[in-house]
């Protein structure tokens, strides 16, 4: 046993034979201070003046009896080892003392000196186990709360810069761009990046071939018709592709005029794709005035995300979810102090599900809180929602009640600004005359068949290449023997833009038309800045792929 300081032991005993008897035990624990009381009260009394380490404990006293003195002992001292020493043999009160709080029982003649050690020394060691737990455990809970002091004062910072006036617009401005961006590669950056590459590898030689076919193919045959709607079908799984690499893409928030209802349609559509059958989505547009000053990947994105919440509320139970559009006039309120008065247009998204409670409206806008389970969300769409809107200098309103669904409503200043027009694309290439020959280069047999019978049939002479470090070395042997190069961007060995840079290196005029599924690796001005004549993104189509041949071969 642990000397290194005295060990205080009360022995609470009225008999004093058994009193001398216990304290002659004990004498053989060199550093022990035993003091004696001969009732409860006196012992206890002792204890609220006095720091003791163990307590042998008689259940027969003048002034209390059975398991009521181990009660009181453990009232007022809950964490002192109890050995009860009484002259009572029952296994029942026995038991019933331990789950009172004392460590042991002995009975008084039944046990010898040994064992009275024994259990001082195992109670003093549990003792100091439960010490060193409490002690541990305090540490964690001042861990936790000062963990919690640092998330509140995060929380509380985080809510200011929302919260704040003019001065602090350029740093919210950031950081919800931020924001946004996350929440998107939550929702579909994953995806889209995962798959589109093959999505649109896959959609390319059936869209090429299939024009190819619809050429030979007599029209108004059966024949044709189910080639067109083979091809009916590939564009718009090309659709399909193009709106989700939409939301995994990072915008500028450059704000021009823009139309809504364009948004709403094309989001919709995706949505309708996306969510189970069960839930039935309406659609009422009634805006003769949609234009506003927007970014339209911000705008999208309120719109995805309240429709996505909304589909989330209604769950596995059949139900609906509205989707409206129109216009409104505003006067100032007293609630939407940053809103001037004039027109807006108000867009209503409104679901059949759950519904909320009034506490979880009051919270349903603040950053990182969510009803919904861990793995479920981030507590950041109706965030990001909102901040979209101020930047917007629009607003956003909600009402709801639990088992009755939810509205949410949108107010979005119109704008009377013009939208600006493209200028109508000019088929510029179409005198270069379709014949030379082509270095094709694509890892993908499917595309590099497609691609290679495409082009002999528009007139080229064409080598089709699997491997790109042949590509190089076949164009090494003969450079001036090839009038264009088309290559994928995305192959093992030499990427497109190196096969290109090595390409131009030995031979600066050779044209080179860059295809790849998606433009977030790189887009047409840097495309262009390196020399590379087209940047042309797939699943293109039998024209798409002539105007960049001719666009590429026209300044030869």
């Amino acid at each position: 046993m642990n000397t290194d300081k005295r060990l205080g032991i009360l022995l609470v005993e009225d008999n004093p034979g058994d009193a001398y008897l216990i304290r002659e035990i004990l004498r053989s624990i060199p550093a022990a201070d035993i003091i004696n009381a001969e009732n409860l009260e006196a012992a206890l009394d002792h204890l609220k003046r006095h720091a003791v380490d163990i307590i042998l404990l008689d259940l027969s006293l003048p002034d209390s009896q059975g398991l009521d003195t181990v009660r009181r002992v453990v009232a007022q001292m809950p964490m002192l080892p109890i050995i009860v020493l009484t002259g009572l043999d029952d296994d029942i009160l026995a038991l019933d003392a331990l789950k009172a709080g004392a460590q042991d029982y002995m009975v008084k003649g039944l046990f010898e000196p040994e064992m009275l050690m024994r259990s001082i020394r195992y109670a003093m060691e549990r003792k100091m186990v439960e010490e060193e737990l409490n002690r541990y455990r305090e540490h964690l809970e001042e861990l936790v709360k000062e963990r919690t002091r640092e998330i509140e004062e995060r929380n509380s910072q985080l809510q200011e810069e929302i919260n704040g006036r003019k001065q602090a617009e350029e740093e919210k401005k950031g950081l919800e761009n931020q924001l946004i961006q996350a929440h998107k590669m939550e929702a579909l950056g994953r995806f889209a990046g995962g798959i589109a590459h093959d999505l649109n590898n896959i959609l390319y030689p059936i869209i090429i071939d299939t024009e190819s076919l619809l050429e030979d193919a007599e029209p108004g045959t059966s024949m044709h018709l189910m080639l067109n709607q083979i091809l009916k079908a590939a564009h718009r799984q090309k659709d399909l592709v193009k709106q989700i690499l939409s939301f995994s893409r990072r915008s500028d928030q450059q704000f021009k005029p823009m139309k809504v209802v364009p948004l709403i349609t094309e989001t919709i559509d995706l949505l309708r794709s996306s969510l189970p059958s069960h839930i039935e989505i309406k659609q009422s547009i009634h805006a003769p005035s949609e234009s506003i000053l927007g970014d339209p990947t911000q705008i999208q994105q309120i719109i995805m995300n309240l429709c996505r919440n909304a589909a989330d509320a209604i769950g596995s139970q059949a139900g609906t979810l509205d989707v409206s559009l129109a216009n409104t006039y505003l006067e100032p309120s007293p609630a939407h102090p940053d809103m001037n008065a004039g027109q807006y247009l108000k867009l209503i998204v409104k679901d059949t599900g759950h519904g909320m409670t009034k506490e979880v409206m009051n919270r349903i806008f603040e950053p990182f809180y969510t009803t919904k389970d861990v793995d479920k969300g981030s507590g950041m769409g109706l965030a990001v929602v909102h901040g979209i809107l101020k930047h917007h200098g629009g607003a956003i309103t909600v009402e709801s009640e639990q088992g009755k669904g939810s509205r949410f409503t949108v107010y979005l200043p119109i704008t009377d600004e013009k939208l600006q027009t493209q200028p109508p694309a000019t088929d510029r290439g179409r005198s270069v005359k379709e014949k030379g020959e082509v270095l094709l280069v694509d890892d993908e047999d499917m595309i590099l068949s497609s691609l290679k019978n495409a082009l002999k049939r528009m007139g080229y002479e064409v080598v089709a290449l699997k491997d790109s470090q042949e590509a190089y070395e076949v164009f090494l042997k003969a450079p001036s023997g090839f009038d264009l190069v088309i290559t994928d961007l995305t192959m093992p060995k030499l990427s497109g833009i190196e096969l290109a840079n090595k390409l131009m290196d030995i031979r600066p005029d050779i044209p080179v038309i860059l295809c790849t599924g998606f433009n977030d690796v790189i887009d047409e001005d840097e495309a262009k800045s390196m020399g590379i004549r087209e940047l042309l993104l797939k699943p293109a189509s039998t024209n798409e792929l002539k105007t960049a041949i001719s666009r590429a071969l026209e300044n030869s």
